[in-house]
């Protein structure tokens, strides 16, 4: 958790100096990956995975509303998951493009 805080906070750091400072040549890499770690990673977890996490585990385990509820909450965790996996990977290339 703290890294993903961490990171979370860092890119909030980045942005920042970013619009204070505007870097010749790689201000928009790094508000292209800022944007798209804090809205595509830290927000996807917040709005949507999250709140899928909280609502299994109220669930009481071996019911069948657990049970039914199950297939829907993987195939919807599963894809907010890759629309997360991409925004960090293209975040990630954001940054070292901004690098380069």
């Amino acid at each position: 958790m703290l890294l993903f805080l961490g990171t979370t906070v860092l890119t909030a750091v980045i942005t920042v100096m970013t619009i204070v400072l505007w870097p010749d040549g790689a201000a928009v890499e790094l508000l292209l990956g800022s944007a798209l770690h804090l809205f595509g990673s830290f927000g996807v977890t917040a709005a949507a995975n999250v709140p899928r996490n909280t609502a299994l585990l109220r669930l009481e385990p071996g019911t069948a509303e657990a049970a039914g509820r199950w297939p829907a909450y993987v195939r919807e965790w599963t894809a907010w998951n890759h629309v997360r996996t991409v925004a960090s990977a293209a975040a990630a290339l954001a940054y070292v493009l901004a690098l380069a």
